[in-house]
């Protein structure tokens, strides 16, 4: 089916596409705020952007949602300070790229989240992730946040091959009682601290 127009909202189109089924969006800018319970796929050309409404998020998930995103950049046009914000389900997020300032890029509460061949670059926070959650980061890199790249507090991080460089303070920071395993991670110019791990955290890297 052809994309979005430029003056198409992503609650519209996320709308009318039945669960489960695939929304492809064209290159071009669309905006809005959607909520996911539900299924769903939405594949960019690459040249796909999806804008952060003025003080809102781009997606959020709620329980229950199972959403595989693939071929776009998240951007910011206003004061928006979250791309995706997770409160359970599961996000598949690849080829993406992530840049604006937001103040932490994909917030996950709860759920699972599986980031791959991504880039972000700017904002405070790249990844936050909350107590209970599981996330992923598999080819990811994350240059220039002004605060810290990755946040874990009591959650299950896994990382392979990524980079984090140029942070304002830290690289990665895990705390409370958090699983951390990580193979080929690249740490460099952090201002502050490089990787910063307290509490009862059980942590591999490599």
């Amino acid at each position: 089916p052809p994309g979005p127009a430029l003056s198409q909202s992503l609650p519209d189109l996320v709308a009318a596409i039945p669960e489960g089924e695939t929304l492809s969006l064209d290159a071009g800018q669309t905006t809005g705020r959607a909520d996911l319970t539900g299924a769903l796929v939405i594949q960019g050309s690459g040249d796909s952007q999806l804008v952060a409404p003025d003080d809102d998020a781009i997606l959020v998930l709620l329980p229950g949602a199972d959403l595989a995103l693939s071929g776009v950049t998240l951007s910011q046009a206003g004061r928006s300070t979250i791309a995706i914000h997770v409160e359970g389900g599961r996000l598949s997020l690849s080829d993406c790229r992530i840049e604006g300032d937001f103040g932490a890029a994909i917030q996950v509460l709860s759920g699972q989240v599986t980031i791959r061949d991504c880039h972000f670059e700017g904002g405070q926070v790249g990844v936050q992730a909350g107590p209970g959650s599981a996330v992923t980061l598999e080819r990811v890199t994350m240059t220039g946040q002004g605060d810290t790249a990755i946040f874990a507090e009591g959650a299950e991080l896994g990382l392979s091959a990524v980079t984090l460089t140029g942070n304002g303070q830290n690289g990665l920071v895990v705390t409370g009682s958090s699983t951390v395993t990580a193979d080929d991670l690249t740490v460099s110019d952090a201002a502050s601290v490089g990787v910063w791990i307290e509490g009862a955290t059980t942590a591999s890297l490599h």
